[in-house]
């Protein structure tokens, strides 16, 4: 990252980030697959209903995880061993213990959640499995975006990117096998994702002690350090709010979608999971811009900042215009994964109807994206946060006036709205960054 080309640079490091993020959102998205052929429309749409809540809890964890990830990028740039040793060691034991309070707050609150969004009543007993289930296993997903990210903020994106695919493979065996064979509904998917991610935290875990000494934490390291712990509070949660900002506002929606009933719940959130397959790679190639941007300023070669920028929005763009037409095209054929036509056909229809107009615009979310990564990588998650909220709320006003006249399509009408007013703000930070540094 601090040597040699910026193309290559961002390139090598994103590549295994990206094929991570695949697997990732295929194991999410065969989740669905396999309990809609299995369990039908109705086991489904309960999972439909608790994606939102969960993703909102899941990326809270990834966002602040991400925060930690730059700012262990610094440290690592800045050559410091001291302070990025005491910054792992405190890192991780915040994380476990606010990862273990949000964990009793969400088996807590979960079912008052789903009558304050009006989920049809049918529905909140086999929700509820579902979500008392992954939350309890909570804690191995931080670990492992901990580590994963840990791994990252030293230039190692090979190693997470393994255990992710790993993982992935084995989360879908464990759900064919819960779902398809031993009958276990909601519950077995449920189960295949917390023992997947116990593995792959695992998997991180052993790696470090063994490959990666500086982020290995032995008996007398495991203390809070007081300026590790501001750095890492100020670093993580305007991280984590700003990751999920986007989920809040898919959870909000979900407010708009439920009344319109089972089927149209299903739809609609089978197709997030379609377009959250071609988000992907622009979100690895921003990790990996923010990362990038992270250790050269942590080295003092601001000049490579610049260039780092114009890269990574070329390589996002790319890959964005071939995966949206691709989507744009094949979206009633993708959609019939999920649900048998004869059983599902308002599903399918519904989310085509998403999908079709979200394709077009999202060439406008990509560079969005990539200038919210370029903010991260200079440590402005503030900036970042306060921007995507402003996008977000008047996405969910926006919604809430025209889905119950106007459908499921509303909804990606509405997002484009909050996305197009984002672009001038951020093409207007860029610039007076730009210009105010001369980098």
């Amino acid at each position: 990252m601090l040597t040699g080309g910026v193309f290559s640079s961002i390139f090598l490091f994103s590549l295994p980030i990206i094929i991570g993020n695949f697997f990732l959102q295929l194991y999410v998205t065969v989740d669905a697959i396999i309990v809609g052929r299995f369990l039908g429309p109705q086991s489904l749409a309960a999972v439909s209903v608790a994606s939102p809540i969960l993703f909102v809890v899941v990326f809270f964890l990834y966002g602040g995880c991400t925060g930690i990830s730059v700012l262990i990028a610094q440290e690592f740039g800045s050559g410091d061993k001291k302070s990025l040793h005491e910054t792992v060691a405190t890192s991780l034991l915040f994380g476990c213990g606010f990862t273990l309070a949000l964990t009793a707050a969400c088996l807590l609150g979960a079912r008052s959640v789903l009558v304050w969004t009006k989920a049809p009543l049918e529905l909140h007993d086999e929700t509820m499995a579902y979500l008392n289930i992954v939350f309890t296993g909570l804690i191995f997903s931080f670990l492992y975006n901990y580590f994963a990210s840990a791994l990252r903020g030293i230039g190692n994106s090979r190693v997470p990117f393994v255990f992710q695919v790993i993982a992935s493979c084995l989360h879908v065996a464990m759900n064919l096998f819960f779902v398809g064979q031993c009958g276990l509904g909601v519950r077995g998917s449920a189960l295949a994702t917390v023992l997947s991610q116990l593995a792959s935290s695992a998997a991180c875990l052993v790696y470090i002690y063994r490959r990666e000494p500086m982020l290995a934490l032995h008996r007398g390291d495991f203390r809070i350090t007081p300026r590790a712990l501001r750095a890492t509070i100020s670093y993580s949660w305007a991280a984590a709010l700003q990751s999920i900002i986007v989920y809040v506002g898919r959870f909000l929606t979900q407010g708009c979608v439920n009344p319109l009933g089972a089927a149209r719940v299903a739809g609609y959130n089978a197709a997030t999971r379609v377009e959250n397959v071609t988000m992907m790679a622009y979100e690895g190639v921003g990790v990996a811009l923010s990362t990038f941007i992270a250790q050269n300023l942590g080295a003092g070669h601001g000049e490579r900042v610049r260039s780092g920028l114009k890269t990574a929005l070329t390589m996002a763009m790319s890959y964005t215009t071939v995966a949206a037409l691709a989507v744009y095209a094949f979206a009633p054929q993708i959609m019939s994964m999920f649900v048998s036509s004869g059983a599902g056909g308002e599903v399918i229809s519904a989310g085509v109807s998403y999908l079709r107009p979200m394709c077009i615009y999202l060439m406008l979310s990509n560079v969005d994206a990539i200038m919210q990564y370029f903010f991260r990588g200079l440590g402005e998650f503030r900036t970042v946060m306060f921007v995507s909220l402003s996008q977000i709320v008047l996405r969910v006003i926006l919604s809430f006036l025209f889905v119950p006249r106007w459908g499921v399509p509303a909804i990606a009408h509405s997002t484009a709205v909050g996305w197009l007013m984002i672009f001038f703000v951020l093409s207007w930070l860029v610039h007076r960054h730009f210009k105010r540094t001369a980098c």
